[in-house]
């Protein structure tokens, strides 16, 4: 789910800047400068007062050093991330779930990994951002559940 084959220079750029607020050590500036784009705008108006409580859970979170750490190792670890080459190579059934309001991972990089990977399934969440699972639970979990439950032959378990 809005998930890509590789770090895209933009990808890069946006994990540079993270890492960037990270290292001065505000917890506030780094959830400022990263939860808002996670959400769809519509979501995060429509929800303002949810978001106002993962505000302060988060900031309080990203305030300790050890965690901004492990967010700076975490983004650096991405930076060279490409498998496009071997996606073919990915032969069980494969969902790949895309959101239309997704600016830090857009549907074109799921749309590549649904070229490369033979037999996978593509699906489009409207209106939702990069946190299609908070932004739209129930149809989050029926298209999961409902892949995972497909009757697919040669599978056995």
């Amino acid at each position: 789910a809005n998930t890509c084959g590789r770090t895209s220079c933009w990808l890069k750029k946006i994990g540079d800047g993270w890492n960037e607020v990270a290292k001065t050590g505000n917890g506030y500036s780094y959830y400022l400068t990263t939860i808002p784009v996670i959400y769809s705008t519509k979501f995060y108006e429509d929800r303002a007062d949810w978001m106002e409580g993962r505000e302060g859970f988060l900031t309080q979170h990203f305030s300790k050093p050890e965690v901004l750490q492990a967010l700076i190792r975490l983004t650096d670890s991405s930076v060279t991330y490409n498998v496009v080459d071997r996606l073919h190579e990915i032969t069980c059934p494969t969902l790949i779930i895309s959101s239309s309001e997704d600016v830090l991972v857009p549907p074109t990089e799921q749309q590549l990994l649904h070229e490369k990977i033979k037999g996978s399934m593509y699906v489009t969440v409207n209106g939702s951002g990069h946190a299609s699972m908070y932004e739209v639970p129930e149809s989050f979990a029926a298209l999961t559940l409902g892949f995972a439950n497909l009757p697919i032959s040669g599978i056995q378990i």
